[in-house]
């Protein structure tokens, strides 16, 4: 459920959003009037609590206001103003209740709840039961057969939403509305995520039964329960068969699965084309191929609902039919519209979620301080300044490591650890524990409760972000966390990154080349030279297939040897009085190619890929031949006063993913 907090004062903010949150709640705030009533307004809230004291527009006025607009959602006044007069006031222009200031988080949630009970029905806050699935709302948590089920805070609304709301459609926005908060900004493939954990967690309890339909390009909806006497029979028996009409649709949607599998291949006739045409081998028959199938993409994609790429084709289909020969101009707007085809149809992939760490300190300063230090890494980071939440907060959020403090009131981290190590379920979950002691005897304690290793104090930023990222790594087969680009960035070159973060180096210590800062210096005075010249610059991001792979195979050594003869390879196929190769991090180098136009970026690609060919590093992955290979993203254009060069990154790393996504060993370019 989801609750519209209207509030200036920070603190209270912050103390009633983490109250509210606690308790399952999605929590949206406005710090001024105007916002607030902004907010009531236009989104679907159970519950408004409203300040009186408010900026640029008072409480009483939102309220007035919103009852003569006809808005039903319940209004909770909370003030510190508690004469009399002033709740008769409150009650007068509309408000359904009045709490004062300050209030119990026990009597503020009871209020919620008597004002969601109004709004909906009597029996909105009873038990919620599916077949044998139970949620209860007073106690939070949800069981099946009467055994409990561990569900994450999104989780669990999601299954509220549905169990609530049994006949209803939520598309992906609409379940974006109800369980995120506005200031935060989740994709669709968010949802889609979180409905698959959710059915995932379901079954693991024991459910066979589906819970959440897929309405075809609807969204989703609550399945009709099962009748509990014919439940284990339908266990049983075969699904029967659907109508004829949600036939239809599932044969609509295996073909549209059948044509985006096809596009990669459709795709690569207009990609030789290309090639062909660089090194002026392309003769008629490949003419009216490419003609014949950009005919067929642009029917196609427009039947499947890629308008734009249908239109895409089109153009390449005229470009082809209208020219007798096609010139250098002509190759040009071809790469352009194959690059902006590829873009449309090839989207680059979801990010992987961010690996979780929890944090258990009574110290609110060094709990802050920790947070502040991982949080930048990409690391999703929980804190617990209060030991007796510990465990709740430890199955709710399912961390991929723990941050013990050892000197803790009530429980310390000692004793924290061996409670997790005699749970089978969290026997391999990787511990730290960091502390002041670092004698022989408190050493010996900690790793006889099973930690994995300690850290002591004051803390070395370094240190402390390099032994957690290294800890999730070795976890990453047993906990299911894998690192970013960034964050194994780190771990193959701490000492590298030391320097720059100290010294801002523009020599990489291994490979020689420039360092991702000098490159970025370089790709910046570039583009404002030549935003006023009017010639391009292009970029190619490049990186080795499945390095982390090679890295686990063969070692680091072999694995650093692997980049400096990667690195000096690229280096002999471009020209280095005019060109820039920088090791952006890892295993990622980025080629800036400053008065370079896009043919002469492919140019440098092909003699990348025969040179990387000839080399022969032996990778015995099943998707690199046996052979080390690269995947390339290139981008390019004429700099603009209203982008900057970090759009050029930012495109050519998307075509980079692209080229990943279709199989490695294989570039995609992107026009700028």
């Amino acid at each position: 459920m989801k609750i519209l907090l209207v509030e200036d004062d920070l603190s209270i903010c912050e103390f009633l959003c983490a109250t509210l949150t606690a308790y399952r709640y999605t929590v949206d705030i406005a710090t001024d009037g105007k916002l607030g009533l902004e907010l009531a307004l236009q989104g679907e809230y159970s519950v408004i609590l409203l300040d009186v004291m408010l900026p640029r527009l008072d409480g009483l006025s939102i309220c007035r206001q919103l009852r003569d607009r006809r808005c039903q959602t319940p209004i909770l006044m909370l003030t510190a103003k508690d004469a009399d007069e002033d709740v008769v006031m409150g009650l007068d222009v509309g408000a359904d209740d009045y709490v004062t200031k300050p209030c119990e988080a026990s009597q503020l949630i009871a209020r919620i709840r008597a004002l969601s009970r109004r709004q909906v029905n009597a029996m909105s806050y009873s038990v919620l039961m599916w077949g044998n699935l139970c949620l209860n709302p007073n106690l939070i948590q949800v069981t099946y057969k009467q055994q409990l089920i561990a569900l994450s805070p999104k989780e669990y609304s999601l299954l509220e939403l549905f169990l609530r709301h049994p006949q209803r459609i939520f598309s992906r926005s609409n379940i974006i509305d109800h369980l995120w908060s506005i200031d935060e900004s989740p994709t669709d493939a968010a949802v889609t995520n979180l409905i698959k954990d959710l059915r995932r967690k379901l079954k693991s309890a024991g459910m066979v039964e589906e819970l959440i339909e897929t309405v075809y390009r609807l969204g989703y909806r609550l399945k009709v329960a099962p009748q509990k006497e014919k439940q284990e029979e339908a266990e049983t028996k075969q699904q029967e068969p659907s109508d004829p009409e949600q036939e239809g649709l599932v044969l609509i949607e295996e073909a549209t699965q059948e044509f985006q599998a096809s596009l990669p291949e459709r795709i690569k006739i207009l990609e030789t084309a290309a090639r062909s045409l660089q090194v002026d081998y392309f003769d008629s028959v490949q003419r009216e191929r490419v003609i014949e199938e950009a005919h067929r993409l642009a029917g196609a994609l427009g039947t499947f609902g890629y308008a734009k790429g249908s239109e895409l084709a089109r153009a390449i289909e005229h470009l082809f039919s209208d020219q007798s020969e096609l010139g250098e101009q002509q190759f040009n707007q071809f790469l352009q519209l194959l690059a902006q085809l590829q873009q449309e149809i090839f989207p680059p992939p979801t990010t992987p979620p961010s690996p979780k760490v929890m944090i258990v300190d009574d110290d609110p300063v060094h709990l802050k301080t920790l947070a502040l230090l991982l949080q930048p890494w990409g690391l999703k980071v929980t804190c617990v300044g209060n030991p007796e939440q510990f465990w709740q907060v430890l199955t709710s959020t399912e961390p991929d490591l723990l941050l013990l403090d050892l000197e803790m009131p009530t429980f310390n981290g000692i004793e924290l650890c061996r409670v997790v190590r005699q749970d089978l379920k969290y026997a391999d979950l990787p511990i730290i524990v960091v502390t002041a002691h670092t004698g022989i005897d408190s050493i010996q304690q900690v790793f006889a409760a099973g930690a994995d290793e300690f850290i002591s104090k004051p803390i070395v930023d370094p240190e402390l972000v390099t032994r957690v990222l290294s800890r999730i790594e070795g976890a990453s087969r047993v906990q299911g966390a894998r690192l970013t680009r960034m964050q194994q960035q780190l771990l193959q070159s701490q000492q590298q990154q030391l320097q720059i973060s100290q010294g801002k180096a523009k020599i990489d210590s291994l490979t020689q080349v420039a360092t991702r800062y000098h490159c970025d210096e370089f790709l910046e005075r570039e583009w404002q030279r030549l935003i006023y010249k009017q010639t391009s610059l292009c970029l190619i991001i490049c990186d080795i297939d499945h390095f982390q792979t090679y890295n686990d195979r063969y070692g680091y050594q072999a694995a650093n040897s692997c980049l400096q003869q990667v690195a000096n390879t690229i280096r002999q196929c471009i020209d280095r009085s005019h060109d820039l190769l920088a090791r952006s991090g890892g295993d990622e180098f980025m080629i800036a190619l400053s008065d370079t136009g896009l043919v002469r970026a492919l140019q440098v690609v092909e003699r990348i890929q025969q040179a990387i060919a000839t080399l022969k590093i032996p990778h015995q992955c099943s998707s690199t031949n046996g052979y080390m290979t690269l995947s390339l993203g290139i981008t390019g254009g004429i700099p603009s006063q209203d982008k900057s060069y970090k759009d050029l990154i930012a495109i050519a790393k998307q075509a980079l993913y692209t080229a990943k996504a279709r199989g490695f060993n294989t570039y995609c370019l992107y026009s700028l």
